[in-house]
C-alpha cells in the first residue's frame, strides 16, 4: 500500500531498531543506495505524486533510489507508475542476453508525470532477461523483469561510490557518470521519442550500464591559470611587501566524465601569511576549466613585510580533494631600487627576472636606461627560448660550422673568443639563425642593439623562420604590404624598406606599438627597459601562473 511504501522510505532516512520509533531512527545509519523492484499502479492506490515527496526526500538526503522501469513494454508512454516516473529516480529498464532490449520493458516518456509528461525514461539499462535469481521458498532459477536489472544498477553504484569515494552520496555526478560511460543500444530503433543513436532515448536511456567504463577513466586535473587580486594594494597585479590578496586558481578536467565537488585547501609558504585556506570549484564537467572565483570561494592571505634583497618566490600549495597537488610560486616584487613600482617597465622587469631572462645588472640595480648591447641581446632570447641560464658549449651554426665554446675551442666568430663567458648565448642563437652576426665572421657583441634589429631578432626567435609574411594586419593600426607599391603603417618604414616584414610581424604580434607619433624609430637604440617588454610580449612570459 502507499503507506507501507512511505513507512519504508522514511525509514531509509533515520533506521530505527525493530520495536522503536521514529523517535529512534538514526540518519548515521541510512543506506547509500535502494533497489526498488516495484510499482504503486492506481490499483495499490497511488495517485502519480503520492509518492513524489518522498522519493525527493532521499535524493536530498544523499540516497540512491534505483527504481526498475516496469513490464509494460513494448508501447511508448508504459513507465507509468510511481516511483520509476520521478526525476529524483534513476530509472531502470531491461536488456536480454543478447544485449537487445527486453520486448517487455517499459519504454518512456513518463508521460503520467504531470509536473512534466515528456520527462525521459528509462535513465539506463541492465540485464534484466533470463537472468539467474533466488526463488522464493529456497532454490534458484532463471527470471526476468526489470527487477532483474534494477538490481545490477544499485550494485554498480555501489562499486562506484567504494572505487571513487569523492562521488559518494553526490547522485547527480553519479548519474551522469554511468549515464556518460553506458553502452549505447544502437541497434535498437524505436518511435517512443530521442536519440537512438547515441542517446538518450525512452527505450533504452543513455545505454546499457557499464561498470568497467564507468571505473576505467583516472582523470588527473591539470592547473591552467592562476589570478591574483590585490585587496589592499596598489592593483598593478605585482605581489609587494605587506599587501593584501586573493589566490584564484583555475582547474581543468581533461577527461569526459565529470569531477564532482571538488575543494582545495592551501599550505601557506614562509613569507605567506594566511587568512582563509580552502577553497571551492564545485563539479568540473569533462573537458572544462573551473576557477574558484565562480563560486567567489577563493584563498586569501597576506605577504610579510620583511623582503630580502634579490629573487624572492614564495609558494602556495594546493591539495584538492580529488587528490592532485600543485605548488603555486609567487613573485615578490620590489626587486630592483633603480625600477620602483611606478616606473613604467616596472611589470616587464619583474616578469623576466622572475621568468630568468635577466639576472639584473649589478647589485639591487637592472639598469633601464642603459643601451641593449648585442652580447646582451643573445643572454636575453637564448635564456627566454630554453628557461636556463647555461646552453650547449658545442655545436654547429649552419653554413658556419661547428663551435666549441671552451678553452682551447672554437668559435665562428672571431670576436667571441671559446672561453668568452657569452660564447655558448652567441652560437646558440647564432644556431637557431637568429642571429647571422654583423659582418662576415664577426658577431660585434659590443654594438647596441637598434630597433630594426631588435625586430629581427625577435621575429627570427618567434618563428624559427628568416622571411615572414610580406602582408598582413597590425591590429589597431591596419593592413600592410611590404612590396613594390604597398603601404605601412609606420610613417618611417617605407613597403620597400628591407626589414619591412620583420618590423611589421612584431607590431602584429603586437610586441611593439612603435615610438609614437606614427613612427617605429628603426635606428633608435634600445634600452634595456624597452627590451623587458618586447620580451615579455613575445615569448607570451608570465608572471603567475602553471
Amino acid at each position: 500500500t502507499p503507506a507501507r511504501y512511505l513507512e519504508c522510505f522514511e525509514f531509509f532516512l533515520a533506521p530505527y531498531p525493530v520495536g522503536g520509533t521514529t523517535a529512534d531512527g538514526d540518519p548515521s545509519k541510512a543506506p547509500d543506495v535502494t533497489n526498488n523492484s516495484w510499482g504503486c499502479p492506481p490499483s495499490e492506490g497511488c495517485s502519480w505524486d503520492t509518492l513524489q515527496a518522498a522519493v525527493e526526500a532521499q535524493r536530498a538526503a544523499g540516497i540512491m533510489t534505483v527504481v526498475s522501469a516496469g513490464n509494460a513494454g513494448p508501447g511508448c508512454g508504459t513507465v507509468s507508475d510511481p516511483p520509476a516516473l520521478y526525476d529524483a529516480a534513476f530509472t531502470v529498464g531491461a536488456t536480454t542476453s543478447s544485449d537487445g532490449l527486453a520486448s517487455f520493458s517499459s519504454r518512456g516518456p513518463a508521460s503520467n508525470n504531470q509536473d512534466n509528461p515528456s520527462l525521459m525514461k528509462p535513465d539506463i539499462v541492465a540485464p534484466g532477461s533470463g537472468v539467474r535469481s533466488a526463488l522464493p521458498g529456497g532454490g534458484y532459477g532463471d527470471m526476468s523483469g526489470t527487477s532483474m536489472a534494477g538490481p545490477h544498477v544499485a550494485g554498480a553504484v555501489a562499486l562506484v561510490w567504494s572505487a571513487k569515494p569523492s562521488l559518494k552520496n553526490d547522485q547527480t555526478a553519479t548519474e551522469s557518470l554511468l549515464d556518460g560511460s553506458a553502452y549505447p543500444l544502437a541497434s535498437v530503433v524505436e518511435s517512443c521519442g530521442g536519440d537512438y543513436v547515441d542517446g538518450p532515448n525512452n527505450s533504452w536511456g543513455y545505454g546499457l550500464v557499464d561498470v568497467q567504463q564507468a571505473l576505467s577513466e583516472d582523470i588527473t586535473l591539470e592547473p591552467t591559470a592562476l589570478a591574483l587580486t590585490e585587496t589592499n594594494g596598489n592593483g598593478n597585479g605585482i605581489l609587494e611587501p605587506g599587501e593584501v590578496f586573493t589566490l584564484s586558481p583555475s582547474w581543468f578536467n581533461p577527461g569526459t566524465l565529470p569531477v564532482p565537488d571538488v575543494t582545495g585547501s592551501a599550505a601557506m609558504g614562509t613569507g605567506i601569511l594566511s587568512a582563509k585556506t580552502t577553497a571551492g570549484y564545485g563539479t568540473i564537467d569533462g573537458g572544462s576549466s573551473s576557477s574558484c572565483s565562480t563560486l567567489d570561494d577563493c584563498y586569501s592571505a597576506r605577504v610579510a613585510t620583511a623582503r630580502p634583497n634579490g629573487h624572492v618566490d614564495r609558494t602556495v600549495t594546493e591539495t584538492l580533494s580529488s587528490g592532485e597537488t600543485k605548488e603555486w610560486v609567487l613573485h615578490i616584487g620590489d626587486s630592483f631600487a633603480d625600477v620602483p613600482e611606478s616606473h613604467w617597465a616596472y611589470p616587464y622587469v619583474e616578469n623576466i627576472f622572475h621568468n630568468g631572462v635577466t639576472v639584473g645588472w649589478s647589485g639591487d640595480d637592472y639598469a633601464p636606461t642603459l643601451e641593449v648591447k648585442r652580447w646582451h641581446m643573445a643572454l636575453f632570447i637564448a635564456r627566454a627560448l630554453t628557461g636556463s641560464q647555461t646552453f650547449p658549449t658545442t655545436g654547429t651554426v649552419p653554413d658556419m660550422g661547428p663551435y666549441d665554446c671552451s678553452p682551447g675551442g672554437t668559435s665562428v666568430f672571431i670576436d667571441v673568443p671559446p672561453d668568452d663567458p657569452m660564447c655558448s648565448a652567441v652560437h646558440y642563437i647564432a644556431s637557431r639563425q637568429i642571429t647571422l652576426g654583423c659582418r662576415p665572421g664577426e658577431y660585434c657583441p659590443y654594438k647596441p642593439v637598434r630597433r630594426y634589429q631588435m625586430a629581427l631578432y625577435l621575429a627570427r626567435a618567434m618563428t624559427g623562420q628568416l622571411t615572414f609574411p610580406q602582408a598582413g594586419t597590425v591590429p589597431g593600426m591596419g593592413d600592410y604590404d611590404c612590396s613594390e607599391g604597398g603601404h605601412s603603417v609606420f610613417a618611417d618604414i617605407a613597403p620597400t624598406y628591407p626589414h619591412c616584414a620583420a618590423i611589421h610581424f612584431i607590431a602584429a604580434h603586437q610586441v611593439t606599438f612603435g615610438c609614437g607619433g606614427g613612427n617605429y624609430c628603426p635606428d633608435a637604440i634600445v634600452t634595456r627597459a624597452q627590451m623587458a617588454a618586447f620580451l615579455v610580449r613575445a615569448f607570451d612570459l608570465t608572471l603567475y601562473g602553471p
